[in-house]
């Protein structure tokens, strides 16, 4: 992208621009939903982004450019899915070495001693606690 390119995106995206829109991306498969900033440019083409924090409290930035605005949005929600594939497999990693370590065994010890000393209450049972709760 050139430097003109990216100076018209800066005065763009800190303008009331006409073409500005925000528009809900949603991944097809894990039902997550965000909002990209689609902006017309003057050449025609379109350019978009979308920002989420990440496992580590960063925010991080989806950019992309098309020559329409419905393949913005595609290539977009693609970008998106792959986003979100790469933080679930982070978090998937990330519990099975936490599992490794050892950094659930005294929450299981805790629960079977509960158990062994008749500390819980079945399934049946805490429904109709919530229940009446909730009443």
């Amino acid at each position: 992208m050139s430097r003109a390119a990216t100076g018209e995106i800066r005065s763009k995206l800190n303008s009331n621009y006409a073409r500005k829109l925000i528009e809900p991306i949603t991944d097809p498969i894990y039902e997550d939903s965000y909002e990209a900033c689609l902006l017309e440019l003057g050449s025609g083409d379109w350019f978009g982004y979308i920002q989420y924090i990440d496992l580590n409290n960063y925010i991080v930035n989806i950019k992309c450019q098309a020559p329409t605005k419905e393949e913005l949005v595609a290539v977009l929600t693609d970008k998106l899915h792959e986003a979100i594939e790469l933080e679930e497999n982070e978090h998937d990693r990330r519990l099975e070495k936490a599992i490794d370590a050892g950094a659930f065994e005294s929450l299981a010890e805790k629960s079977a001693q509960n158990v062994r000393e008749g500390n819980f209450y079945d399934w049946e049972t805490l429904k109709e606690m919530f229940a009446t709760d909730e009443q």
